[in-house]
């Protein structure tokens, strides 16, 4: 298994949408409504990615496994008017598929 980070393009975007809907199905499952979850379609966040990559809004890395996208992290300056100098991390999203092996 090799797992590598890299930094997300515009073109991107769509996988990311992809894991972010994938994610949220099981994650918010209980939480948010069925119904939600249900209709949520898999390019929702497409436009949203597309302008936060695109007016470095976010900084947005993709997680891989042997090259294939199963996670994304997404970050920056602090969204708090009162916390100019700080970061953070909006979200980290993780397919359930990635396999995770423990050094003993």
């Amino acid at each position: 298994m090799r797992i590598a980070i890299k930094d997300v393009r515009v073109q991107d975007a769509e996988t990311i949408s992809n894991i972010y809907a994938i994610s949220w199905k099981v994650a918010y499952k209980g939480i948010i409504p069925q119904r939600y979850l249900e209709e949520l379609q898999n390019d929702f966040w497409v436009s949203a990615f597309q302008n936060w990559i695109n007016n470095n809004i976010l900084k947005v890395k993709q997680i891989y496994e042997n090259d294939t996208p199963v996670g994304c992290i997404s970050y920056g300056k602090s969204r708090d008017e009162k916390l100019p100098n700080w970061g953070e991390i909006v979200s980290i999203y993780l397919s359930m598929q990635i396999k995770l092996h423990l050094v003993q």
